[in-house]
């Protein structure tokens, strides 16, 4: 997958959608960390630091896949497919709180797949996530 550091006309930078919903503007995410769940594609770590540092010019966030019923981060290449959804995800909760660790919980997407990950963030010990 390619990353494009430059945007769109008319787009915002998912810190400008931050301060447009009023995010706190001196929260960062320090000793934090925040789930996320998908259901299909992934990510490359080499296109999160990519769009990180190029494109929002910010240190990338701690990023940790975490698999889920034997499904895991696995990405298609396709930035349009669920690809573009995980990056999305990534970005835009490591734009707002860069220095949380992202856990990115990759399940199956079927009925448990969708509420199994729901219970596993808080089964996990904090510590494993950091």
């Amino acid at each position: 997958m390619h990353v494009s550091t430059r945007q769109a006309a008319g787009t915002l930078t998912p810190p400008q959608v931050a301060h447009a919903y009023d995010f706190p503007p001196n929260t960062d995410g320090a000793g934090q960390c925040i789930a996320i769940i998908e259901l299909g594609g992934g990510f490359k770590s080499k296109d999160v630091q990519h769009y990180f540092k190029n494109t929002l010019k910010m240190t990338p966030p701690k990023v940790i896949a975490i698999s889920v019923d034997g499904a895991n981060n696995s990405p298609t290449g396709d930035p349009n497919g669920p690809d573009g959804e995980v990056m999305l995800d990534i970005e835009v909760a490591g734009a707002v709180a860069p220095k949380s660790t992202l856990a990115v919980y990759f399940a199956p997407n079927t009925d448990q797949g969708s509420t199994t990950p729901l219970r596993q963030p808080f089964m996990t010990r904090a510590t494993t996530l950091q």
